[in-house]
């Protein structure tokens, strides 16, 4: 399907991106989440030798009601995001119904989470980074060098999303923020 000249991803992001998807485990590969190990005699046994009673000791040992709410807090952005671009999703129309010769019309998102920003699918995304890495107890000098550069990149698209916006439609909510 071919897509409009408008619609095209800058080399440089598209790299950058994928080199940042594949580093980024690297990041949360710490000793506490390493405390299940699974050996070359453990593979090669005839038979399992899970100790049901030592791994639950360690599981519970290891997450308590921090970590239920830094769960919720992970779900809840996983459900703000997913519903986020379900909106902006039904936004579009199939190109027979496009108005103006084929080409595609814009409409103000609306909904719980655009009441009060513009990208609510980019704040979803810091909540869930904020959620994951507090989960993971993985706070470190390298975890905020990444959400620096994680918050700076969406919010600069938010910043140029929001100015969109604001250009595109002149009725467009004056009290929306562009992400906080």
């Amino acid at each position: 399907r071919k897509r409009g000249q408008e619609a095209r991803m800058q080399l440089f992001g598209y790299v950058f991106g994928l080199i940042y998807y594949i580093f980024l485990p690297a990041n949360f590969l710490r000793e506490p989440l390493l405390k299940f190990k699974v050996t070359l005699e453990m593979i090669k046994s005839d038979r399992c030798n899970f100790d049901l009673g030592q791994n639950m000791e360690i599981f519970s040992s290891t997450f308590g009601p921090k970590h239920l709410f830094w769960f919720a807090l992970f779900c809840f952005g996983n459900v703000m995001q997913y519903q986020s671009h379900q909106m902006l999703a039904s936004l579009r129309k199939p190109k027979d119904e496009a108005e103006e010769g084929g080409k595609a019309r814009y409409k103000i998102p609306t909904g719980i989470w655009f009441t009060y920003v513009s990208n609510p699918h980019y704040l979803a995304e810091v909540i869930l980074y904020v959620a994951f890495i507090s989960l993971a107890a993985s706070w470190s000098k390298d975890t905020i060098h990444l959400m620096s550069m994680v918050v700076m990149n969406l919010l600069l698209s938010a910043l140029l999303t929001h100015r969109w916006y604001k250009a595109e439609f002149k009725d467009y909510p004056k009290k929306r923020y562009a992400m906080f």
